[in-house]
């Protein structure tokens, strides 16, 4: 598995977590819980393309200084 599947797997999970329990569940709960991963992945490779752009994880480190700074 690549750094990038890694990653978001585990963003996924983190996201998720009931979502990815391993528990045997009934046939409409398993298949809510598999709308809850596709959606749980969705979101992990969105965050992960957003912090791509140098742009966007420059904001986020600046904002983080400028909190430290006040706290």
């Amino acid at each position: 598995m690549s750094d990038e599947k890694t990653l978001h797997a585990c963003l996924a999970r983190y996201m998720d977590l009931k979502a990815f329990d391993a528990k045997k569940v009934g046939k409409e709960q398993a298949a809510r819980m598999k709308v809850r991963r596709e959606i749980a992945n969705k979101r992990a490779r969105a965050a992960i393309r957003f912090f791509k752009k140098p742009e966007n994880l420059a904001r986020l480190m600046n904002q983080i200084e400028v909190e430290k700074a006040a706290g």
